[in-house]
């Protein structure tokens, strides 16, 4: 099975809107399977947070690597 990766929106008329690059690969007829994975609506607070909390020092990495 081949695999085919691509970012989309779901459109007000609820299609799914395929890349040139991705419609060029499948053949008209040909069964696929597909996997719908929605993102979070909290997604972008959740990678910021994460981000900030890399950042800050919390976790005692820089002490670990910094000892002689």
């Amino acid at each position: 099975m081949q695999a085919l990766e691509f970012e989309s929106r779901i459109e007000p008329n609820k299609e799914i809107v395929l890349p040139p690059n991705v419609r060029e690969q499948i053949a008209p007829g040909r069964k696929v399977r597909v996997l719908i994975l929605l993102e979070d609506e909290d997604s972008d607070d959740w990678a910021r947070a994460s981000v900030e909390s890399f950042f800050s020092g919390e976790d005692g990495i820089e002490e670990l690597y910094s000892q002689p």
